[in-house]
């Protein structure tokens, strides 16, 4: 078959069909047939446009469905939605060749190395790829051992879930690895493939956003992103032939399950979340054939969980439901501010339990048996499940175990977002020793702005500023790092750069590559919070010109980081960006990752100052308490502990206080 051979030409492709057909005897003649229409679909392959192909795809995607709840035909229809995913791909790929300047009905997207997709064949290949998932489920059903099928889930998962995420982890990990990855001219030219990557990244949010808008897109604007498509596969190429062997990074290849299981604790698991959008796919599949699954990985193999009540409309507005009960300005006033006289009795009077509970019914309840004995959850969330926080799900609803307090997610497990499906052995992987002395923490806090200031626990007023001078001033962050630094032995004097110190100057000579710990205290913005903000950045004191005091996401994609743990003590930190690369995490995470950190503690919304900082001092001391614990445990330690109303006020229980960080990463130890 094509999808095993990589062969394209036709002929080779019929006559394994017609051999195919000649050992088909005894096959139910539905079977057969199928078979039948399969060699009629691949003979007049040859020469044919990526709209033929297409077409041939969704011919034989039919023919699938047709069969599909065939027991006899199982076999058949497994390797049916084999090539006709693989058809899609060689139509998306023969596409990318034909990207016309007007952009009239397509959207190029940046999708990690692959070429750029149109919107709709983006959401097609992900609905092929549910498809696959599901009969490769059915398969596992009836041989729960076959290594093999277990491999190949692990694979169409991972290609469903991937985005530029995905490369940045597996880039990290090879410059990490290899010291030739810097030698000289590499920083450069690896500096210019992300600055590229990011500008391609910009014009399609730019075009993205012209379509949603009903306005037509400037043709000069496409003939620019394909220009920058043209460079950075150019930069790209030039990287492979320089250094080859350091840079296997950008070879297009998968790592094997076994990899990843192999670096599994016996009470350790990953699910990864897999949402099909027939909304946006072929059109012809009825509601019935929406697969939306969990893949679950453990020690002992892989798992694949069909979710039958997650609609992903549906899921999208249970999650909104539970993030407006949780992020300002809809949590209410008095809960905001934990000096207020009025502060209610019960501070969780009127959370949305019902969807929560309903939530983790939809998503988690059904992977609960194959997460038997599991304490530390790495999860790889898709679609609307990026902003959901699971540790507030909750198992069961209080009045069905009989106690006030809420049995949250996380009185049960430790979690952790996993970056991607196959990040943990690149997450995991051996680092090369940094040049100099260990260093064990450096700060960057409280900057100079002079803009309003805030409330201890109300977050900043949203809407775009003219500069980074505008921002509200964030002085109490310095005694958060003074903390964090004292806890972890290290000098206060000479590992924090405050005020007039925190600038992007600062940061470059910082020694990044030796520290243990890293932090930024300071305000994240997203791209358009200040004028002329392009991409997500952290907010620095601006100094001579042209430092704007903008740290933005392609510059720390350039820098240098060995450390185990990076905080972000800021807003929107982990919210996806609104672009549709596919990603589910931000730039800045993205960029973090890139530049070598194992682990990011970052906001899933706008933080109250004095709980962040609570928050934030405990998890470290807990995690320097214990070093060979796990730093999502620790996290967890402190989100329990505030849950039951501690660490200074009883309002602490309601989740808008202790449920917006999350470590991504492995969430493991050091």
């Amino acid at each position: 078959m094509l999808h095993k051979t990589g062969r394209t030409d036709v002929a080779g492709f019929a006559q394994m069909y017609r051999e195919w057909l000649a050992q088909a005897r005894g096959v139910p003649i539905p079977a057969v047939e199928r078979l039948r229409a399969g060699l009629a679909l691949v003979e007049p392959l040859a020469s044919q446009s990526d709209l033929a192909l297409a077409g041939r795809a969704r011919a034989l995607y039919s023919t699938v469905l047709k069969y599909l709840d065939d027991p006899d035909a199982a076999p058949l229809v497994l390797d049916a939605v084999r090539e006709s995913t693989h058809l899609q791909n060689m139509a998306t790929r023969a596409r990318a060749a034909r990207i016309g300047p007007d952009g009239r009905g397509r959207l190029p997207m940046v999708l990690g190395e692959k070429e750029s997709d149109t919107l709709e064949e983006h959401a097609r290949r992900r609905h092929l790829y549910a498809l696959h998932l599901d009969c490769l489920g059915r398969a596992l059903v009836a041989s729960p051992g076959d290594t093999a099928l277990q491999d190949e889930a692990f694979q169409v998962a991972s290609h469903a879930l991937e985005g530029e995420l995905s490369v940045a982890i597996g880039q990290a990990a090879a410059r990490s690895r290899n010291a030739t990855a810097d030698a000289p001219g590499t920083v450069e030219l690896r500096y210019q493939t992300t600055e590229l990557g990011e500008r391609l990244r910009l014009l399609d949010a730019e075009l993205w956003d012209a379509r949603l808008s009903g306005h037509a897109a400037n043709p000069a604007r496409y003939a620019e992103a394909k220009s920058v498509r043209d460079d950075l596969r150019n930069a790209r190429q030039r990287l492979r032939k320089q250094f080859t062997a350091s840079l296997a990074f950008l070879e297009e290849t998968s790592a094997p399950l076994a990899e990843t299981i192999a670096l599994l604790g016996e009470d350790e698991a990953v699910v990864a979340y897999v949402l099909d959008d027939y909304e946006q796919s072929f059109g012809i599949a009825p509601p019935s054939y929406v697969r939306q699954q969990a893949v679950v990985v453990r020690r002992s193999g892989l798992t694949i969980v069909p979710l039958p009540d997650a609609d992903r409309l549906s899921l999208a507005r249970d999650v909104a439901a539970v993030r407006a009960a949780l992020v300002p300005p809809k949590v209410p006033a008095d809960i905001l501010d934990v000096r207020s006289l009025g502060a209610p009795a019960d501070p969780l009077a009127g959370f949305p339990f019902d969807t929560t509970h309903r939530l983790f019914e939809r998503v988690l309840k059904p992977a609960m048996p194959a997460l038997a004995g599991v304490r530390p959850l790495m999860i790889v969330p898709d679609g609307a499940l990026a902003g959901l926080p699971f540790a507030v799900l909750l198992p069961e609803l209080p009045a069905a175990i009989g106690r006030a307090e809420p049995d949250w997610l996380i009185r049960r497990m430790a979690l952790s977002t996993l970056p991607s499906l196959q990040s943990l052995p690149a997450l995991r992987s051996a680092r090369l020793p940094t040049p100099g002395p260990a260093v064990a923490f450096i700060g960057f806090g409280a900057p100079l702005f002079r803009g309003a200031p805030i409330s201890s626990e109300a977050p900043a007023a949203g809407g775009q500023l003219a500069s980074v001078l505008d921002l509200a001033p964030v002085p109490e962050t310095a005694d958060e790092l003074g903390e964090i630094a004292r806890s972890l032995g290290a000098d206060v004097l000479t590992t924090l750069h405050l005020h007039a110190d925190a600038t992007k100057a600062a940061v470059r000579a910082a020694p990044l590559g030796q520290a243990r710990v890293v932090a930024f205290a300071t305000h994240g913005l997203l791209r358009r919070e200040v004028k002329g903000l392009y991409e997500p950045a952290l907010a620095l004191t601006p100094g001579s010109a042209p430092d704007d005091g903008l740290l933005t996401a392609s510059e720390i994609a350039s820098l240098r980081f060995s450390a185990d743990w990076v905080l972000l003590l800021a807003c929107n930190t982990a919210i996806p960006d609104d672009t549709a690369d596919g990603d589910q995490l931000s730039s800045l995470a993205r960029a973090f990752l890139y530049a070598g950190a194992r682990n990011l503690l970052v906001s899933q919304w706008a933080v109250a100052v004095d709980a962040t900082k609570f928050l934030t001092t405990s998890t470290i001391v807990a995690a320097a308490a214990a070093p060979e614990s796990r730093k999502a445990e620790a996290l967890a330690i402190t989100m329990r502990a505030m849950a039951e109303g501690k660490g200074g006020s009883s309002l602490y229980r309601h989740p808008y206080f202790w449920a917006p960080f999350i470590v991504v990463g492995d969430g493991g130890s050091d």
